[in-house]
């Protein structure tokens, strides 16, 4: 940590949606403003609570927010805040409620002249099942024969992910050259930040409003050289209608629910149910202070009062109530962790007080109490795909390189990159503690970088089964967890991205 003293340290994509990394990070700020660094921290959907406290947290009074965009500034005890043009003229966003069971062929329909689509899901398992559905409507001729149909996902191994996110913003980015005539991405929310893509179309579920937000940037993001479709001049969001919306007491949110508090998508749903369009930015702000203002145990003395549309029924009010009640509950839960993990103050008699130790944050086995993680989360082991070929082990996506796990020296430096290429998470949970009381194989122990990596043992067809649950290693949709032709995907430990 001192060896950030004085530097410059950016942060992008600070969001309020997650209670215990934003506790971490208020903390963090406060140290590294007491040791002279800079603090850059770059959000477009930070609602007003969550600034005040960031800037609490460098001991400067919150000052009176100027127009969004805004840059508000903390330091040596006093905080300002100007506006700033944004960077285009804001940009009207059709929004639609589209039922799932009608999905495709509507998207038939806007695709019929061309166009680039994206298709956004909550979990990999979703997306997965998405993608084979629209490969198989591309190869019934339903969808056109030259639609380029792509997958991007956080449970592909690092090479193949890292090759199918190049691909992607060489395809969907600024640039013209390798842009398809028509084509569909299905991703999960590793489609939300740090790749610059530009799409004519979304489609997603609905998630939280900030994040539902930072998706919609992705629509018509620069200015082409080539026209867009005639059907797609304006940019359109698509929301997956969610089961059950005409009930007095609401939607249901399926396998959603597992991924985001649930209180947060229903105040997300009734700030989005009526409208049908968004302008970027100028409805940026409203809709989240709508969501997010006054509704939250953090959000602190002062917030504005939650503005989301009031309840059409006694049912759904009560039904809110209660869900607010458990978030409320949850949240406070998350800050005690985070609180129990993190250093006191800078401002603490005993700042390094027995807390200031080092904890492993990467060994999945230690007691997630004990490790020092950023964010919540299931424990994810990280697995070596190999497969026995003429009575030695070789990486699964990488034959060319043969392992000696039973070594008890560190493997050569080329095998350990080719390995840690070739790794991917898992975080089922049944398949999790199975594959920790398994002991690091000596070769992956003796090396820093795959100590506690594991080996995913795979048969000629790139399958397994593990704790009763069958594992295949796909190169079009990655690693399958489980079976996808299972309709209860509702499983809290699929919500992995």
């Amino acid at each position: 940590m001192h060896g950030l003293a004085g530097k410059v340290v950016v942060v992008d994509e600070v969001h309020a949606y997650d209670t215990y990394t934003s506790e971490l990070l208020d903390r963090l700020i406060s140290w590294l403003h007491a040791l002279g660094a800079t603090v850059v921290l770059l959000s477009a959907t930070l609602p007003a609570a969550r600034r005040d406290a960031l800037v609490r947290a460098v001991g400067a009074t919150p000052p009176a927010a100027a127009t969004y965009p805004r840059l508000t500034v903390a330091s040596a005890g006093t905080a300002s805040s100007t506006s700033f043009p944004a960077r285009r003229p804001p940009v009207s966003v059709s929004l639609v409620w589209q039922p799932a069971a009608t999905l495709p062929e509507r998207l038939v329909e806007a695709l019929a002249e061309g166009g680039c689509a994206v298709w956004i899901v909550n979990t990999v398992r979703r997306a997965q099942q998405t993608y084979l559905a629209l490969r198989a409507l591309r190869d019934r001729g339903v969808l056109p024969a030259d639609l380029d149909l792509g997958l991007l996902h956080a449970r592909f191994p690092f090479d193949a992910r890292a090759t199918r996110e190049q691909a992607a913003e060489a395809s969907f980015g600024p640039g013209e050259e390798k842009r398809p005539r028509a084509a569909i991405l299905v991703g999960t929310q590793v489609l939300e930040q740090s790749l610059d893509l530009d799409f004519d179309l979304m489609i997603t579920e609905l998630a939280p409003v900030d994040l539902v937000l930072q998706r919609a940037g992705r629509l018509h993001r620069h200015t082409r050289e080539k026209q867009r479709p005639t059907a797609l001049q304006r940019p359109a969001l698509w929301l997956v209608r969610p089961e059950g919306d005409e009930r007095p007491e609401g939607p249901t949110f399926g396998p959603s629910a597992f991924v985001y508090a649930e209180s947060i998508l229903l105040r997300s749903w009734l700030a989005l149910r009526d409208r049908t369009e968004v302008v970027l930015p100028t409805d940026i702000e409203p809709l989240i202070e709508s969501v997010y203002g006054g509704s939250s145990p953090r959000a602190g003395v002062g917030a504005p009062p939650s503005q989301t549309p009031p309840p059409a029924s006694a049912e759904l009010a009560a039904r809110l109530a209660s869900l607010d009640g458990k978030r409320a509950e949850q949240e406070r839960a998350e800050g005690n962790q985070a609180q129990a993990l993190e250093l006191p103050p800078p401002s603490s008699d005993d700042p390094f007080d027995p807390r200031a130790r080092v904890v492993e944050d990467e060994d999945p086995s230690i007691h997630r109490a004990l490790r020092a993680r950023t964010r919540l989360g299931d424990p994810t082991v990280e697995v070596v795909p190999v497969t026995e070929r003429g009575g030695r082990l070789v990486l699964t996506g990488a034959p060319e390189i043969a392992l000696d796990v039973d070594a008890r020296e560190p493997p050569p430096r080329r095998v350990v990159l080719a390995a840690a290429r070739q790794s991917v998470g898992i975080s089922h949970r049944g398949v999790v503690a199975a594959l920790l009381r398994e002991p690091v194989p000596p070769s992956f122990a003796a090396s820093g970088h795959l100590r506690f990596h594991r080996v995913l043992r795979l048969d000629d067809a790139g399958r397994t089964s593990i704790a009763g649950v069958p594992l295949a290693l796909d190169p079009d949709l990655g690693l399958v967890v489980g079976a996808l032709d299972d309709t209860d995907d509702a499983l809290p430990q699929e919500i992995h991205a």
